[in-house]
């Protein structure tokens, strides 16, 4: 499912872990160059609502007292804060002073810094979030964080280990997946004789879980490659994206020497790792796993039997399917089921039907697994725990570029927007058990219990929603669970108020000072709630027509898709070669006005487009005009009701009244995770230009 990169940068980050790498050096002493930023004693500038907030602007090559002027800008609300401050450096050019910000509370806010001393200038800027602070680590959470290794700059690796874990557990996180890939396992160790010992040198992974354990993290760790030295295909190093060389992704040669090296694995880690997940989307073929599915029947069996002699209190999970439900059903036909204590797959909170699959899967096989889900895009995944998923972890922790799936931080750690709404869903709903989903017409909420108070979690409609349409209010029925104790309402940004209700109604307002979110609102402390309406409203200059109002080619179909656009998409997913006309979709549709307007493509992220494509490349073309590329899109900002993967701007056209057609015709088949021709448009959107 990922958007794969170079391997090396993987190995990179592990090496960096082992003391192999090193992050960017700070500016040599005497450096003419003024440089200023954001800094902080708390590492990545991430506070909880119980601490104050210290950030500082840090200055460098100055030959002089420096001022330092700042901004502050709120994400998704309208508040603003600036302010000065001045720094006389040492002789070394360098100094500190603190920013005297005074947020208004829980969020994300963007700082920028303006510095200068006499002729010289500089700029800088950063994001601060401030969190509720995490309720103690619970066995039962549902919250899991999947761990990427990293070394900062200025930190030492355990240092940065430390830094790391604070981070996780600050976010609100009790889980973490924690990877083993091969370059962890260190130097390999075979012993002599027909039952040989083998061991890794994992000294570095040890250092980091118990970095993990000390913040009181429960880690899962994954068994994700073979190494090279027990590889059954040793000198074939072809590498696919993210996933390795091939003899990572293969057998091992030796069964024996396996097993030994999977049980030392399990006894050195078992008073920290308790479950244990074999492989990683082993069912796309040829990428995380390059072998049969009788090999991978054997894989299993062998390593979920050593790991728990090394740890028989261990629990072993498998094998991290995204989608694949028919390799799994042949995997449980060879006995997989009887070696797993969980099944473990991807991305179900956004392919809502995968659930359903695999709970008739186990049902079929007379299995009656937990479900985690160890990778999902979602930061609060509310589908995931309407479906009793178990246990969910958001991919990933730290930015390495799979910019497509919303990375909580940036490298330095510090806060983007995905980490806070995931803060703010760790707090609100924690261990809280789905009871119901109700809905209005533009509006949906899923209600959760916990103890005696109901918690609900309202937002747009998201199974029918339509393109553009935004519900700016939502009138619900509400009863306090303790009376004189107000009902509480959390955007997903961490803002609490107070809900105001009146004859047992309130309105709560989704739009606000011009900001017009769509996003989730979090209600806490309530004994009775319920949706009644919503006040929805598309604006009035945007069209938006439905790709299934169109024509399309052979290999074409109008399929359902929650989420999107009306809850429809056209889509394609076919191996065969096409026509003489090509793969094509035709759109008519007719402006209100003649002027300039932006083109606006909605279905597929077209970000994919990047390769290794994930969606099949395609040219368009309005009046029967020259083809353009649509890798030449740009993506609109912000999340957009009734657009799940976003929308992209195709171009910028004056148009004449009356009506045009819109074509596009698909130019290759996609690189990864099939060759396949693949594409889902949802609708055509029109909007006057800037």
């Amino acid at each position: 499912m990922k958007t794969p990169r170079q391997w090396t940068r993987m190995v990179w980050l592990v090496g960096v872990c082992l003391g192999i790498g090193a992050g960017a050096a700070e500016p040599a002493v005497g450096d003419a160059v003024l440089t200023v930023r954001a800094t902080s004693p708390r590492m990545g500038l991430l506070f909880t609502d119980s601490e104050a907030v210290d950030v500082r602007a840090a200055v460098s090559g100055a030959g002089a007292a420096v001022q330092v002027d700042y901004s502050v800008q709120e994400t998704g609300g309208p508040w603003r804060g600036s302010g000065s401050a001045t720094i006389t450096p040492g002789p070394n050019g360098s100094g500190e002073a603190a920013l005297a910000l005074d947020l208004p509370g829980r969020g994300l806010y963007g700082v920028k810094l303006t510095a200068r001393s006499g002729a010289q200038t500089a700029s800088g800027q950063a994001s601060v979030g401030v969190v509720f602070t995490p309720a103690a680590v619970d066995e039962a959470s549902p919250w899991g964080i999947f761990y990427i290794p990293f070394t900062f700059a200025g930190r030492t690796p355990e240092q940065s280990m430390a830094d790391i874990a604070e981070n996780l557990r600050r976010l609100g996180a009790s889980w973490v997946r924690f990877n083993f890939w091969a370059p962890i396992y260190g130097k390999i160790s075979i012993g002599a004789g027909p039952n040989p010992q083998v061991r890794g040198d994992w000294s570095a992974a040890v250092k980091m879980v118990k970095a993990l354990r000390q913040e009181g993290l429960l880690v899962m760790g994954e068994i994700a490659q073979c190494p090279r030295e027990l590889s059954s295909r040793p000198d074939d190093t072809a590498v696919v994206g993210d996933a390795g060389s091939v003899y990572n992704r293969v057998k091992p040669k030796d069964y024996a020497q396996w097993d030994s090296f999977m049980e030392n694995l399990a006894r050195d880690f078992a008073d920290d790792i308790p479950v244990w997940e074999i492989w990683n989307e082993a069912n796309i073929p040829n990428q995380y796993w390059t072998g049969t599915v009788e090999e991978l029947a054997e894989l299993i069996r062998h390593s979920s039997r050593a790991l728990k002699r090394g740890n028989p209190r261990a629990r072993i999970a498998a094998a991290g399917f995204v989608g694949g439900h028919d390799v799994a059903d042949r995997l449980f036909a060879l006995g997989m089921g009887q070696d797993l204590d969980i099944l473990s797959v991807h991305y179900t909170d956004i392919n809502p039907g995968w659930t359903t699959a695999w709970k008739a899967l186990l049902a079929k096989h007379t299995l009656n697994l937990p479900i985690w889900n160890t990778e999902e895009l979602s930061e609060v995944p509310v589908r995931n725990l309407a479906d009793g998923i178990e246990r969910s972890f958001k991919f990933c922790h730290i930015n390495i570029g799979y910019e497509p799936f919303r990375l909580l931080v940036n490298q330095d750690l510090t806060p983007r927007e995905p980490a806070i709404r995931f803060a703010v869903g760790a707090h609100c709903l924690g261990t809280a058990k789905w009871l119901r989903h109700s809905s209005a017409p533009g509006c949906e909420l899923d209600l959760f219990q916990r103890g005696e108070e109901l918690i609900a979690v309202v937002g747009q409609e998201a199974r029918t929603a339509k393109l553009f349409a935004t519900a700016r209010s939502v009138v619900l029925a509400a009863e306090p669970a303790v009376p004189d104790v107000p009902i509480t309402v959390t955007n997903e940004f961490g803002r609490t108020t107070a809900l105001t209700l009146q004859d047992g109604r309130a309105t709560l307002a989704l739009a606000q000072d011009g900001f017009v979110t769509g996003s989730r609102r979090f209600i806490n402390g309530a004994r009775r709630l319920e949706v009644l309406s919503a006040d929805v409203s598309r604006p009035a200059d945007v069209s938006v027509i439905e790709a299934e109002t169109g024509r399309f080619g052979a290999g074409w179909s109008s399929s359902d898709h929650d989420g999107f656009s009306e809850g429809r998409t056209v889509d394609i997913w076919s191996d065969a070669e096409p026509g003489p006309e090509g793969y094509w979709v035709e759109v008519r549709f007719t402006p209100p006005t003649a002027g300039r307007y932006e083109l606006l493509f909605v279905g597929n992220r077209l970000s994919r487009l990047q390769s290794p494509a994930s969606i099949s490349t395609f040219t368009w073309q309005v009046d029967g005009g020259p083809e353009s590329l649509a890798t030449t899109a740009v993506a609109l900002a912000g999340d957009v009701p009734g657009a799940p993967e976003g929308v992209s701007v195709l171009a910028t056209l004056d148009l004449t009244a009356g009506e045009h057609v819109f074509r596009l015709k698909l130019s290759a088949r996609r690189e990864q995770p099939d060759r396949h021709y693949a594409l889902w448009f949802d609708a055509l959107a029109l909007r006057p230009a800037p």
